[in-house]
């Protein structure tokens, strides 16, 4: 019988170094990725109407990988940067105070702070 290893994703040895390092990362995230603390999602209103959770990142943390099931409103209560991981690639988004901004349901992505400070907002949820 032959030998049929199978490693991450069930791949084997000879698709996993058809995939290189960048493809293995994209199925996987990096390392850094993986061993990154989430960040801290307090929900304060859970009704018929509205889900409403403060979200605190301390420095490096992130939201992990989801989909927004809702449209929901982002209300930053700090000003700074936080980086938006999408399957399209990652961007740095400056964020104010204050400043709300919208967006539909259907939205898939990884949230991450890489500031040296705590970055926190208000997620309401539209039910």
């Amino acid at each position: 019988m032959p030998y049929r290893h199978r490693g991450i994703s069930g791949l084997s040895p000879l698709a996993l170094s058809k995939l290189g390092v960048a493809g293995i990362v994209k199925l996987h995230g990096s390392l850094e990725d993986r061993l990154r603390s989430k960040a801290i999602a307090t929900v304060q209103i859970d009704n018929e109407q509205f889900r409403v959770t403060e979200w605190r990142f301390p420095p490096g943390t992130e939201t992990g990988w989801h989909r927004h099931e809702l449209d929901y409103v982002v209300v930053p209560m700090t000003t700074g940067e936080l980086q938006l991981q999408t399957n399209d690639g990652d961007s740095v988004n400056q964020l104010t105070a204050g400043q709300s901004y919208t967006r539909a349901a259907g939205s898939e992505h990884n949230v991450v702070n890489p500031g040296p400070g705590e970055f926190v907002f208000v997620e309401v949820e539209a039910k």
